[in-house]
Order: structure tokens, then sequence, then C-alpha cells
């Protein structure tokens, strides 16, 4: 990448630091990184990588303990009602 900005060092600094949280922990670390990933689907430009690979809604899945298929499907259906 030629000129990484805060979204793309934020995830990678994530799973690059995934492996060393402990497992009682984790959770807590995807509810952060949850968090940053909402601020960062407000805003336009960051929103389009969000879509390209659903980091978002893989997080989400392991905040809520559900499949992704799962956020997937009310994706769908939040934007059917729109």
């Amino acid at each position: 990448m030629k000129k990484p900005d805060e979204f793309h060092l934020e995830s990678v600094a994530f799973f690059k630091n995934l492996n060393d949280v402990m497992p009682d922990r984790r959770l807590e670390s995807f509810k952060k990184f949850d968090t940053k990933l909402e601020l960062f689907a407000g805003n336009e430009y960051y929103r389009r990588s969000l879509l390209y690979i659903d980091i978002h809604g893989w997080v989400k899945s392991k905040v809520r303990n559900v499949d992704v298929i799962e956020i997937i499907k009310e994706k769908v259906r939040y934007k059917r009602r729109d």
C-alpha cells in the first residue's frame, strides 16, 4: 500500500495484536475495534474500504457471538426498508 491511512493502520494493528490478547479479553478487543469501525463507517471515504471486505460485519459477529451471515442478512433487510 503506497499511502496507508488511519483506517488501514488501525485494522492492521488490531489483527496484528489479536493473537497476543488473552482469550478471555478478546471480546473486549473486538468491542473496542467495533467502536472504531463505527466511527470509520460514518465517513464516506472510509465506508468504501469497509464495503470491499466486510470487516465490520465480521467484528460485529464476534461481538454478538453469531455467524457473520446473520449480520449480512440484517444489513440486506435494513437496506431493503430504505
